[in-house]
């Protein structure tokens, strides 16, 4: 029933753990796995080779996430199509079949976006710990002639906030639609893409997987200004104005000393240094990119290929967290 396509590279760290929350699934017995290796040099293949899953070797210098995913698509064999990532792993056994229910319960769904959360591990940033504050629910997404194009910047990225760290589709439909050729945001391209076909799409909150990175000042900085600039190209969104004021710096606070367990000092200092530093790069990419952006649109290109010709790219890193006692 159901294909899951997972992309690697050098992902020792994480991917047996990824692979033991599948097959924990209740819906196991329904599932192929497809590995997309793009060049790994690490133990990732020999750990994959201990498993009967089908893998499919990429030219990593041809990688990119969308072209690259249509690969797995083509090979598959499910009625959905599953995609997640090497360092994401199952938050509960129900996962799929949640996501599976969704296209029972509605056939008119193309596909479904799960959620993402931290959990509450000392080496992962605490103040982004998994602290649920609504009801877990399914939302949907439908626009018929060419109503999408009618909504704000705002509502249009809102719309499609789609993420392929968690994401199942219908596979026709992803023969239909599939992702562009990009090296950033093909999951939110392809959510404009199905909605501009009078496509619906699902989002289920309950249908999380864990995932976290745990991000250097360039890798942050990288990030923000490819996504912000991404999402500007494709919605004409703006990076919406923030400054680290003392409000937020009280609620900070709070969340290392008094909801975060027993951080030991030494721990509560690490983070809170750490959640500085992000939010100091936060405001110094909003700066230069609406600086850039008042030059005009060419010097916002020109701004993002100086950083970002490349994509950010995650990669394993030493559990900083736990060092710190």
């Amino acid at each position: 029933m159901i294909s899951v396509v997972i992309p690697v590279k050098n992902g020792e760290t994480w991917i047996e753990s990824c692979l033991a929350g599948i097959r924990k699934q209740t819906l196991f017995n329904q599932i192929e796995i497809l590995i997309l290796d793009s060049g790994s040099t690490d133990n990732t293949l020999p750990i994959l080779s201990q498993y009967p899953f089908k893998l499919i070797h990429i030219n990593g210098a041809e990688f990119n996430h969308g072209s690259t995913r249509n690969i797995g698509v083509r090979e598959a064999k499910g009625e959905y199509v599953l995609l997640t990532v090497q360092d994401a792993r199952a938050a509960g056994k129900d996962w799929m079949e949640r996501m599976v229910n969704v296209f029972k319960n509605d056939p008119e769904v193309s596909a479904v976006c799960g959620g993402q959360a931290v959990p509450h591990d000392s080496d992962k940033n605490p103040v982004d710990w998994y602290r649920p504050i609504s009801a877990l629910q399914v939302q949907k997404f439908q626009y018929s002639n060419n109503s999408f194009e009618k909504l704000s910047p705002e509502e249009k990225q809102f719309a499609c906030r789609w993420d392929n760290v968690n994401a199942m589709y219908k596979r026709s439909e992803l023969l239909e639609i599939p992702f562009q050729h990009l090296v950033f945001g093909e999951d939110m391209a392809w959510a404009k893409d199905a909605l501009q076909s009078n496509r619906k799409i699902a989002y289920d909150s309950g249908a999380f997987v864990y995932h976290y990175h745990h991000e250097t000042e360039d890798y942050i900085f990288k990030r923000l200004l490819t996504t912000w600039y991404f999402r500007y190209r494709h919605f004409g969104s703006l990076p919406p104005k923030d400054v680290l004021n003392f409000k937020k710096k009280l609620r900070i606070f709070k969340l290392l000393v008094f909801h975060s367990g027993k951080l030991s000092l030494g721990q509560q200092s690490y983070w809170w240094k750490y959640n500085m530093m992000r939010w100091k790069v936060r405001m110094k990419v909003f700066s230069m990119f609406h600086e850039a952006l008042t030059k005009g649109e060419s010097q916002l290109d020109q701004l993002h290929f100086q950083y970002c010709g490349i994509a950010p790219q995650h990669t394993a890193r030493q559990k900083q967290g736990a060092q710190i006692n």
